[in-house]
Order: structure tokens, then sequence, then C-alpha cells
């Protein structure tokens, strides 16, 4: 990644760059020492030592005019990623109007320089047992590779361990800025990812590229072997498609990987506009569909990442079912499809449409087996196509009413909402779980069509 692309959402993540420089010089300094007074600084500490190195000028008058400087004269074990003047002198000249840290606000600053740091003491040697991913006083992840060098994000440790009474600091070669999504994908080697937000529409492209924003979002990003794994699927994508697919990576908000919600709403939608689900599995790990997180709660400009093993797919109502654990409703469609004289209702819910469908558990199937043991096959076909709705657009449960509904069978449901929503007196245990072809609310008894009752 060139300087130039990690610099394209800077006036995003670090304010506007163009603000009046009159206006940010009597900022407070809050903490910090001021290093033209008489204030006496512990040589021996971060700042001290800082002040004391012709190397890091800049970064020192960075730190003064941040308020940082007391900070890392005091008491910690804080470990500072420490750009050389040469890497601050390669940033400003790549800024408009921008030719020392005196034309850049005070906000700017102090997001960059917490971006450089740790709030532990991590010599080099410690660097490599942090793993891939490490967070930073800025709140933001920083991508770590260590090997015959150390390599931070894009920078490159060119003096490491040099101690200090409150931490260490280690030199390196260029400004650390936060990544938006597209990259931070760069930095972790998601060379698919990359690929697909590439062929994807410039809407969905400039979506991972976002700055800070009040709608941040959280995306599920398949490693590159998933993408391998898929690529007799993608391989005839075209933009639409891979926007389609994208979108459904990514939910609303900051997610963190303990607080996965059960059912998840993508930012992809279906025909009728509602957001199609993502069914979550929190009992071991964190599991997306059938997808496991294989490394969670990377921090990037515009929302958070998590990386998954599988690409998830735009789900079908028989898909959905499947992530859900609904295996004897799935059982009893392959069943009823054995029956040539059946409407093929695992075909009706797994193409195009706009169903909404009530989906018993399996718990319910077993509680209703000594009446569907004594159904034929047709039969049971019978029983699915009641619990199936076909009409303009799924219902969600904001919109059911009370009354009768026609189901896809021809005989009526009745639907009630005092004290919870039924329908046939059977209680809606999950509501909206929604497909690509309609919706599915989850139940806890087998509804049975009058005309099959004893």
């Amino acid at each position: 990644m060139t300087l130039r692309s990690a610099l394209l959402p800077l006036a995003l993540v670090l304010g506007t760059m163009a603000c009046d420089k009159d206006d940010t010089d009597d900022t407070d300094m809050g903490t910090g020492t001021d290093m033209g007074t008489e204030t006496e600084v512990d040589p021996t500490s971060i700042t001290g030592i800082a002040a004391g190195d012709d190397r890091f000028e800049i970064l020192v008058q960075a730190a003064v005019r941040a308020g940082l400087d007391g900070v890392l004269a005091g008491e910690g074990n804080f470990t500072i990623f420490a750009p050389t003047d040469e890497a601050f002198e390669a940033l400003f000249a790549q800024i408009p109007g921008v030719d020392s840290v005196e034309d850049l606000p005070v906000p700017s600053l102090t997001a960059i320089l917490t971006y450089h740091a740790f709030p532990t003491e991590e010599f080099a040697a410690d660097l490599a047992d942090l793993g891939a991913i490490e967070d930073t006083l800025s709140g933001f992840s920083v991508f770590l590779n260590v090997g015959d060098s150390v390599m931070i994000n894009q920078a490159t440790v060119i003096e490491a361990d040099i101690d200090a009474s409150n931490g260490v600091i280690h030199a390196i070669d260029s400004v650390l800025l936060p990544p938006t999504m597209a990259q931070a994908a760069q930095l972790a080697g998601l060379t698919g990812l990359i690929g697909a937000i590439e062929a994807s529409s410039p809407a969905t492209q400039a979506l991972f590229s976002a700055g800070p924003t009040d709608d941040p979002i959280t995306v599920f990003a398949p490693d590159n072997a998933a993408f391998t794994a898929a690529a007799d699927i993608t391989a005839d994508f075209v933009a639409a498609d891979f926007d389609a697919v994208l979108a459904y990576h990514a939910v609303d908000g900051n997610v963190l990987s303990n607080g996965v919600p059960a059912i998840g709403s993508s930012l992809l939608t279906n025909s009728a506009d509602q957001n199609v689900s993502i069914v979550f599995d929190t009992t071991d790990g964190v599991i997306a569909n059938d997808s496991v997180v294989t490394l969670a709660d990377i921090k990037v400009v515009g929302g958070t990442i998590h990386v998954v093993d599988a690409v998830l797919l735009p789900p079908t109502i028989v898909d959905l079912a499947g992530y859900a654990g609904l295996d004897s409703l799935l059982a009893t469609v392959g069943v009823a499809d054995a029956d040539a004289s059946n409407p093929m209702i695992g075909s009706a819910l797994s193409s195009a449409g706009t169903l909404t469908v009530f989906a018993p558990t399996d718990g319910a199937f077993t509680a209703a087996a000594a009446v569907t043991a004594g159904l034929s096959d047709a039969q049971l076909g019978t029983v699915l196509t009641y619990h199936v709705v076909a009409g303009a657009a799924p219902i969600l449960s904001t919109d059911l009413s009370a009354g009768a509904v026609e189901t896809l069978q021809g005989e009526d449901v009745t639907i009630a909402l005092d004290g919870g929503a039924t329908v046939n007196g059977v209680d809606i245990l999950i509501a909206d779980v929604v497909a690509t072809n309609g919706v599915v609310h989850v139940i806890d008894g087998v509804l049975v069509p009058p005309t099959l009752l004893p």
C-alpha cells in the first residue's frame, strides 16, 4: 500500500486539515510539558529519550502540541513506535498546506500519536507473542509482522528496544495512519476480499473505503482460502453480484465478538427491501451461518472486521433453516418432496419468491410425531405448505395483523397478537429471520390443516 493510498481518507480520519493555524495555536496542553521551559523532564523517560535524540525532533514537537509529552514523561509502561523526522516530512509532503506539526489541528495529532502507542511494554522479542493484530491507545488496531524485521502496518522498525524508565521505544520509518476497511484488508493480506471489492460497484468500493462515520459497519471478511473455495461460484460474477455478496458480509454498527446477536441483519436487502439475516452461534467462538470467525475484533476506520473461513452467500429460506438447526423441518421437506404428486416444497423454499414461513423447531416435530407418523408423504407435503404464506411481500413480525391468513396449502391460519404473536395458538419463538426469498418465523408447534385433523 503506497503512502498516497493510505492518505486517501486522511481528512476524514484525522479531521479537517485546512483549519486556521491561528485557531489551534492556543490549545490547552493539559498535562503537556513545554520542552522550551525549565520544566524538568526525566531524561530516562520516553519523552526525555526522544527529546535527546535528534531523529525525533518532530515527534517531540507533535507530542508537546498534543499535550502528550507529559504523559510519556510520567509513570507507565508504554510501547511507542516512533516515526523519524524523515517519516513525518514524507507525511507532510503529501498533505496540501501542511509543512509542520503547527499546521495540524491538535485532534489530528492526538489521533496520530495514540495510534503509535501500546498501553503495555513490549520489546521486540515480545512482539511476536502478541499475534498479528494489536489494539493501540487510539482504539484502532495495527497489524504486526515479525520476521527477519519487524513491520507494523506499512512501517519497518529501524531500531528496536530503546529502553526507557516508563516503557520502550521502537524507531520506525513511516508515520502510521488508522486504515479503512479496504486498507486493513491490504495490510492483512486478504487478496480475495480486495479483488471482490475492486470488482464491485463504485458505491460498494466507497463503503469499504469510508472514513469515520456515525454509522459504522462490521464486516465478516472471508480469508483467501474461502474465496478460493468459492471460485466456481464467483467466477461469473458481475459487479452487482459482488455488491450483493459483500453487502451480505456486513452488518450495521461496531459489533465486537463478545456482543454478537443470535440473528444479525446484513446490509443486503431482498426484493421487499428487508435486510437479509445472518445466523450466529456463539456457543464456542463465533460462527456466522456456516463460517467460523478465525480472527476477531479488528478495529478500523469505519467499523470492525472479523475474519471468517468461508464466503457467506446470500441465503434462501432453506439455507437459513439449515444454519438455524431446523433439521427436522428440512428432513420432513425431503420426505415430502420424494412424492412426485406433491408440489415440490423444497424447490419452492429455495426459489425466488416473497414467502412467509412459520417454521417448527425440532422439538415441535418431536412433540407432533404421534400425528405426523400416520401421514403419507403427500399429506406431509400438505402439512408443510400449510406453514407457508405467499404474498406480494414477506410478512415481518411488525406487519403481522390479527386474523385469518391464507396459506400456500389453501386453508387459513389464524394470527393473534394478544400477549405475544401466535399462529393457530402456537407461539412465535424467533421472528424475522429474513432470506433472499422470504422470511422465517420459528414456532414451537407443528400446524396441521383442519382437513387432516381427525
